[in-house]
């Protein structure tokens, strides 16, 4: 008995986070499009932009500058783990995984810009 009405208790909260959630959602992505900001964010990419799209471009070329930046960085770290771990196995495994790791963040961060530059380029440009 207590799982019945358990049940109804939870479709209920979800119902009411549905009527609350689908409009929040539309009426935020109609202000997406009319958002001009007064300030315009550091140029990333070499353009002025003030708009959301222009914000979202510099953000992305941000990104993956930083994941290229800390890609290397953990490149580094697992060399120098795997020069210092000496004749352990353990630690040249754990330096080998870290350097692995590192390279495949870095293909994910690259591979998501060129699925999406294949899709349509100005989803890579955000052009709205």
């Amino acid at each position: 008995m207590e799982s019945v009405s358990r049940k109804s208790a939870v479709k209920k909260v979800l119902s009411i986070l549905k009527n609350i959630s689908v409009p929040f959602f539309v009426l935020s992505a109609y202000s997406a499009f009319a958002y001009t900001p007064l300030e315009s964010l550091p140029n990333v990419t070499g353009k002025e932009t003030v708009t959301l799209g222009g914000y979202l471009s510099n953000i992305y070329a941000l990104g993956i500058g930083l994941a290229g930046v800390l890609a290397v960085l953990m490149i580094v770290i697992g060399g120098i783990q795997y020069v210092g771990s000496g004749m352990s196995p353990s630690g040249k495994n754990d330096a080998r995984d870290r350097i692995t790791n590192a390279i495949l963040g870095l293909l994910l961060a690259l591979l998501s810009w060129i699925i999406l530059n294949t899709i349509d380029p100005n989803l890579v440009s955000l052009k709205f």
